[in-house]
């Protein structure tokens, strides 16, 4: 038995020993580089654990930029309705105010231009003619392209929403209440505006009161939602470790 037991002793003498033997550590402690955790990972466990990784100054932060992108992506929480008449009189008043302070010179000119008929003989102004009309259309058009640019701006950008959104605390996001793209953002607010405002009735805004997604027409064309402001959907163990 003793001879036994020495060569055996002997035959695991200087050798590294899986498992416990031999008092190292246990085989799955110790991880080969491709057996290491990924980025997200150990983002994932540091955050749950409260600890912040040290890395040498100057090192590429494989983590820092998926938090920063995710960071800036706002995130809704409950589609709304009614609150979106008062974001819209926001923005309504924001872009309006400019506009007409710019172009009303200009349109009152136009409007009280002398129409001259033939002979050269003034026949009466713009105002109240065929003409007028065509003059209000212009400025009308002029304020809507205006109006678009301005929401697809702010609303396709890292804000997610207008400036009467923001004061709303809403934001426009996709179906799965994340950051729309930005053709579903130009959808709503070009093609979309303007089937809304050529339906009769106002009918494509009413349909805000009756879906349970409080959708209006634009939106359904859009993909998109309007919703509060809400935090980040956390993940888990399981979605980061899969």
């Amino acid at each position: 038995m003793s001879q036994f037991g020495s060569a055996q002793a002997r035959s695991h003498f200087g050798k590294r020993t899986s498992g416990f033997q031999g008092g190292g550590r246990p085989k799955a402690a110790r991880m080969s580089r491709e057996e290491e955790l990924s980025p997200s990972a150990m983002a994932f466990l540091e955050a749950q654990l409260g600890i912040k990784s040290e890395r040498p100054s100057g090192s590429l932060d494989l983590t820092g930029g998926a938090s920063a992108s995710k960071g800036s992506e706002k995130y809704g929480e409950k589609p709304v309705a009614w609150i979106r008449i008062v974001s819209y009189l926001i923005d309504s008043l924001i872009v309006g105010l400019p506009f007409a302070m710019i172009a009303w010179p200009a349109f009152v000119a136009e409007m009280d231009a002398p129409m001259v008929g033939p002979g050269g003989k003034v026949v009466g102004q713009v105002a109240g003619s065929a003409a007028g009309e065509l003059v209000i259309w212009k400025y009308l058009l002029m304020y809507s392209v205006l109006r678009g640019i301005y929401s697809i701006a702010l609303e396709s950008s890292s804000l997610q929403a207008t400036f009467g959104k923001m004061m709303c605390g809403l934001v426009v996001t996709n179906k799965q209440m994340g950051k729309p793209s930005l053709g579903g953002v130009i959808m709503r607010n070009t093609l979309g505006r303007l089937v809304l405002n050529v339906i009769p009735f106002s009918i494509g805004y009413w349909m805000l009161a009756f879906n349970p997604q409080k959708k209006g027409l634009h939106d359904m064309m859009g993909g998109t939602l309007v919703c509060t402001k809400g935090t980040a959907p956390g993940e888990t163990f399981s979605q980061v470790f899969a």
